[in-house]
């Protein structure tokens, strides 16, 4: 009966944990970041460290770094099971990208860019963005302009270059 106890004991410490707190993988965080976030910090005035919605998913402040043609990008970071996520936005531009590192990060990503249209469902091919590097594998798509303004999203696989480097999935809006 002791092991019972025990078990009993365990179940109830598991179901008192906010789920917030719960380890996730990056095939359950990478979804989110990409369809539920990013749309909204493409336009966030505030830093991203500080957005409540952030914080209360588990992220942390990460070292900002700069965009060749967004600026300043503010970063946060959150460690999964499999790997590490980091969202990023630019408070210049309309940009938020995901990184995906780690062993979960291939499926996750691969996972996104399959369900490319469940993120908007008249995203096209957009033969216009070319990668700046050739070692980078790029898969860029589009929405049509609505007022003059798209959508595009863009899946960056950096592994090319650098064997050990992050798998990225980079939104933004742009004039037509």
């Amino acid at each position: 009966m002791k092991h019972g106890v025990a078990f009993f004991t365990a179940i109830a410490v598991l179901a008192a944990t906010p789920a917030s707190a719960k380890a996730a993988t990056l095939a359950e965080l990478a979804p989110e970041a990409v369809r539920e976030f990013c749309p909204d910090l493409m336009e966030i005035e505030t830093p991203l460290a500080e957005d409540q919605s952030i914080k209360a998913r588990g992220y942390i402040a990460g070292e900002s770094r700069n965009h060749p043609r967004a600026g300043r990008l503010d970063v946060v970071t959150r460690t999964a099971d499999d790997g590490t996520i980091w969202i990023a936005n630019s408070r210049d531009a309309s940009l938020c990208q995901v990184g995906l590192e780690g062993t979960g990060a291939r499926g996750a990503f691969e996972a996104l860019l399959t369900g490319a249209k469940d993120i908007d469902p008249t995203f096209v091919p957009d033969a216009a963005a070319t990668s700046p590097n050739p070692a980078l594998r790029m898969v860029s798509l589009r929405t049509p302009a609505i007022d003059g303004v798209y959508l595009g999203i863009q899946f960056i696989d950096t592994t090319g270059s650098n064997a050990d480097g992050p798998l990225i999935i980079q939104q933004y809006l742009l004039e037509d």
